[in-house]
């Protein structure tokens, strides 16, 4: 549709229709804060929310055509002004658009920095582990030549007939006579996992916040694959063809087994340069671990678990219950004697939702943890309140730990 004749059309407003508006701006110019009473009339209100929605909708079309958006007070006197002279002469299109941005503004930036005031007002003095952000949420797969998709948005075979998408969080890769090799991306965001079977039929479950770099066709002695973050993998057997990830500086080198790696951070944010440390832990199987140069290798059999320290390439072995490093992919969470800032970053990650201790102290209880990651926030702090230790609270897109 045409910009300018959406936005004059959506300016068409009777008498009555202006007067709903008022009413809307007298509410929110009385109080602080609304109140749900308010809230609720206005939102039931089909006549009112839908002249809202059209200013939205200008609102959108102005931004695309980069208008300036005038003063909001002085437009809003125009606006009476203009109004009440309508039936005298017509109005010029940049009074509709000075009109129309100023009804905006008034409807649409005091409701909503009322509403954030509010949110803002509790975080002020309180210790945030994490704030939610609006940051795109997809699952992208790139590869070498400069093509992506975004998973379920756009047909993952554009980057290849050897791929076939299995279902909403899962794709696979078929192995197909040919030398023509690519290397693929997949970045997986926060609050989702998402499922790999390679061309050689070996499985890769990817976790929150991970990327995998891996070829299209396996080609040459070995099968080699980059990870970054955390990732579960199940390896079709080729004794003649070994299996390498490459986790930083460090190597893990497989035959045919069931292992998990996860590449420690003391950071939110997943930056490579930010991992302490990787962690192997082996399922099933054997898998030999070693670091840049191979100066040091060390072989692993169930139920071990190697962690690498990124700076000083030192190991740790140990033996693990190996269920805890694989809940992950089964859909749990499940945290071992964590402390509480640790879990609640992770589950605000995943949620996307703001966690906010309202008593810091508390962010140093260690906690055994588990629950359904499918779950909804709210049942989630339900679990948690179980638990006793603390009280959680679910109010505005956060989570309150007294």
């Amino acid at each position: 549709m045409n910009d300018n004749k959406y936005i004059e059309e959506s300016l068409d407003m009777s008498d009555i229709e202006l007067s709903e508006m008022e009413d809307v701006l007298k509410i929110m110019e009385q109080s602080d804060e609304l109140a749900d009473e308010e809230i609720t009339r206005l939102l039931n209100d089909d006549s009112c929310m839908g002249n809202t929605k059209d200013l939205f909708a200008v609102k959108k079309a102005l931004d695309c055509m980069n208008i300036q958006v005038p003063d909001a007070d002085r437009e809003w006197d125009n606006l009476h002004l203009a109004q009440s002279k309508t039936q005298e002469r017509p109005l010029k299109p940049y009074m509709r658009y000075l009109m129309a941005a100023a009804a905006i503004l008034i409807l649409a930036f005091i409701f909503t920095w009322t509403r954030k005031g509010a949110t803002q007002d509790e975080f002020e003095g309180k210790y945030v582990v994490y704030k939610a952000n609006e940051q795109a949420r997809d699952i992208i797969i790139s590869s070498d030549q400069g093509n992506s998709v975004v998973l379920n948005k756009q047909k993952v075979t554009s980057l290849g007939q050897e791929i076939s998408q299995t279902d909403e969080l899962a794709i696979a890769y078929h192995q197909m006579n040919t030398n023509i090799v690519e290397s693929h991306t997949v970045t997986i965001p926060e609050g989702k996992t998402f499922k790999i079977v390679l061309s050689d039929g070996s499985e890769v479950w990817l976790n929150a916040g991970s990327r995998l770099v891996y070829p299209t066709q396996f080609v040459g002695t070995n099968r080699e694959v980059q990870l970054e973050g955390e990732a579960y993998f199940k390896i079709h057997r080729d004794t003649n063809h070994p299996f390498i990830v490459k986790s930083g500086d460090i190597y893990t080198k497989v035959l045919g087994t069931e292992f998990n790696i996860r590449m420690k951070s003391s950071d939110v944010d997943k930056n490579v340069n930010s991992y302490t440390a990787c962690e192997v832990t082996l399922v099933k199987g054997k898998v030999s671990v070693y670091s840049t140069g191979k100066d040091k290798n060390i072989t692993l059999t169930p139920g071990m678990q190697a962690i690498v320290d990124n700076k000083t390439l030192s190991f740790d072995i140990k033996e693990v219950d190996t269920d805890l490093y694989s809940y992950w992919k089964d859909g749990y969470f499940f945290f071992d004697d964590e402390r509480l800032e640790s879990i609640m970053k992770q589950i605000g990650s995943w949620y996307n939702v703001n966690v906010v201790f309202r008593n810091p102290s508390h962010s140093n209880i260690r906690m055994h943890f588990f629950c359904e990651r499918n779950s909804n926030v709210s049942a989630i702090v339900e679990q948690l309140n179980m638990l006793q230790k603390v009280h959680a609270t679910v109010s505005n897109n956060t989570i309150f730990i007294e």
